[in-house]
């Protein structure tokens, strides 16, 4: 039997601090006295404001787990940096897609041996640089690797998101999460079974959706 290899990743917080300064206000300047208004000439008047107008309209946010073209330019991003170009790349294990990050553990092209954790945050809207990932157990590296072209990132918004929604409103479920928050593409080691997965729970029960790759129905645990 092949054994996984598991990854146990270190993270370090960094965070910035920075002292605050207090600015002092200046002194307010000194204003010459002008001769009253007379009482024949009205004061001036500001114009009226209409608020409804002068405030601008909030963008439409897009959950970012169901736009097909963000993940697909993301993807082309990662695949474009300088030391992925033009170079046959494989992962490590599964890859997590959430309302917040992608994290993805790639095999490093010129070095088989090392595995480089890879985030993209939604926020930042870059990918970080690489941080070494350690390797524990005995079992070999490349039962643990996925081919990259194997996996579609615009598969979360166009075949799993999809899936969810029609299992929702095919067994009538109120789901607690309209986007489920964490969307994962797993790889079973033993068998090398490759499916995606994510939560569906609901003010009654705790079940997991699980999708083939080719986007059909699996299962649902309970």
């Amino acid at each position: 039997m092949k054994k996984a290899i598991l990854p146990l990743s270190l993270v370090a917080l960094l965070t910035a601090c920075g002292g605050d300064k207090t600015e002092t206000a200046p002194p307010a300047p000194t204003t010459a006295e002008t001769p009253a208004t007379p009482a024949t000439q009205p004061a001036p008047t500001e114009p009226a404001v209409d608020v409804a107008t002068a405030e601008e309209t909030p963008a439409t946010t897009v959950h970012p787990l169901t736009d097909a073209a963000k993940l697909q330019k993301v993807q082309d991003e990662l695949l474009a940096l300088p030391q992925f170009a033009g170079k046959e790349l494989k992962f490590f294990q599964g890859v997590n897609f959430t309302d917040i990050q992608i994290s993805i553990d790639i095999q490093d092209p010129d070095k088989p041996e090392n595995i480089d954790n890879y985030i993209y945050k939604w926020s930042d809207g870059k990918w970080s640089e690489p941080t070494p990932v350690q390797l524990s157990g005995g079992g070999d590296l490349e039962p643990n690797l996925t081919p990259m072209h194997d996996l579609r990132f615009a598969d979360v918004a166009d075949k799993f998101i999809k899936l969810y929604n029609e299992t929702v409103e095919k067994d009538d479920l109120t789901p607690i999460e309209e986007v489920p928050s964490v969307v994962s593409y797993v790889l079973f080691v033993p068998n090398q079974d490759r499916f995606w997965q994510a939560s569906l729970d609901t003010d009654r029960a705790k079940m997991l959706l699980r999708m083939n790759t080719d986007g059909t129905f699996r299962e649902i645990l309970k």
